[in-house]
């Protein structure tokens, strides 16, 4: 199965809805669709719920995209569904890539990290990178 990726709009903010595998010949599409995106708007929601299969580079990409939106004052929301939040409690980046449960609490808005506990947006999970 190839990867899917469609923006829609919701709650005044866009959405961008993954589906399929999210492998390295999927990472350019993907990063090109969310730098695009979160270039354009100051808060964007990331669904991976759709995500069958994830691999290091899909994760990567994906940390570098809320990493970079972050730097840009930007506020990247993932919501990672099933594949990426096995990848990353396993990886140890449950605190930075699993942080919503749902669209619906990616929309209202920085909250309680799923695994951690600690509050804040992207921002606040990056803030101590520099």
């Amino acid at each position: 199965m190839s990867l899917s990726v469609q923006v829609d709009q919701r709650g005044g903010h866009p959405v961008v809805l993954v589906a399929g595998e999210l492998d390295q010949p999927a990472v350019p599409r993907l990063r090109g669709v969310l730098f695009e995106t979160f270039l354009a708007h100051p808060v964007v929601v990331v669904d991976l719920t759709g995500v069958s299969s994830v691999g290091m580079h899909g994760a990567g990409a994906v940390a570098m995209c809320c990493y970079t939106a972050g730097r840009l004052d930007r506020d990247l929301r993932v919501v990672p569904g099933l594949a990426l939040t096995a990848l990353a409690e396993r990886i140890g980046a449950a605190g930075v890539l699993c942080r919503y449960r749902s669209v619906d609490s990616a929309l209202a808005g920085p909250g309680v990290l799923v695994g951690a506990g600690a509050r804040g947006g992207t921002r606040a999970a990056w803030a101590g990178l520099g």
